[in-house]
């Protein structure tokens, strides 16, 4: 295994490098910057930065971490809702009474069954 760091570096190279200092630079990221979410493109773009990846090998790779990072926020969006509407329903059932509040029900109902569908959404959409 060859990890040069020169502006020359071929492809076989810099997919060495990729898989060699992926990870210490993830970790590197995380440590400066605790509230940053580290995504596959801020990754790559450090690695080009620091000269470990070639130009080529970015441009090749980019669509694919923009595609995984895509998946990534959908998912995220999908586990949000899903936890929100769990929250909200069991606050609903245990702090409102069950003869009162009518109109309040009924439209909680609706925004309930709008973020089941929001969620199926993202649902299938990030698969």
């Amino acid at each position: 295994m060859s990890h040069q760091l020169n502006n020359q570096l071929t492809n076989e190279q810099s997919i060495e490098n990729y898989i060699y200092f992926s990870d210490k630079i993830k970790k590197e990221l995380g440590r400066s910057n605790k509230y940053l979410k580290i995504t596959d493109i801020i990754l790559l773009d450090e690695l080009y930065r620091s000269k470990l990846i070639n130009y080529d090998f970015h441009k090749l790779k980019i669509k694919e971490c923009i595609n995984n990072d895509k998946k990534e926020e959908l998912k995220d969006l999908y586990y949000s809702l899903v936890c929100s509407g769990f929250l909200m329903t069991i606050i609903f059932f245990m702090f409102l009474p069950t003869n009162k509040y009518y109109l309040f029900k009924i439209c909680y109902y609706l925004y309930l069954v709008t973020i089941c569908f929001v969620a199926y959404l993202f649902y299938t959409k990030s698969d």
